[in-house]
C-alpha cells in the first residue's frame, strides 16, 4: 500500500523541496496546501495517510486549530516541520527541525507510521 502524504506549507520553495524528498524516498505526495483552510478541504477530498506541515502560519491559533482538527476529527498522524521551538499544544506530534535533513524526516515518518504502511 502506498503512503499518501499531504504537505501543508505556505512557502512554495519549501513545499516543493519536501515533495521531492518524500517522492524520492518512495512516498506519494497526494497534494500540497498553503493554508489551514485549504488543508482541511484537501484532507476531506484525498484523505492522506500522513500530514507533513509547518505550524508557523501567520496566526498561531490557526496552526493549533488545524492540529486539533486533523488529529481529533480525521485521526491522521502528523509531522510538523519547523525551525522554531515546539509550540504549546504540539508536543505529541512528530517533529522535524529546519533545515530539513532527509535522514531525520524519513526516521520520524517511519516511526509515525509504525510499519503499518510502506513506501511505494
Amino acid at each position: 500500500m502506498n503512503i499518501r502524504i499531504l504537505i501543508v506549507e505556505n512557502e512554495s520553495i519549501i513545499s516543493e523541496d519536501l515533495r521531492l524528498r518524500l517522492e524520492g524516498a518512495g512516498y506519494v505526495v497526494s497534494d500540497v496546501a498553503s493554508s489551514a483552510e485549504e488543508a482541511i478541504q484537501k484532507i476531506q477530498v484525498a484523505w492522506p495517510d500522513v500530514v507533513v506541515w509547518d505550524p508557523t502560519f501567520k496566526n498561531e491559533v490557526n496552526a493549533l486549530d488545524l492540529a486539533r482538527r486533523i488529529s481529533c476529527d480525521f485521526q491522521i498522524p502528523m509531522i510538523y516541520v519547523s525551525g522554531y521551538e515546539v509550540p504549546r499544544g504540539l508536543q505529541n506530534f512528530g517533529r522535524v527541525a529546519k533545515p530539513i535533513e532527509d535522514e531525520e524526516l524519513l526516521e520520524v515518518l517511519g516511526k509515525l507510521i509504525g510499519g503499518k504502511l510502506s513506501p511505494a
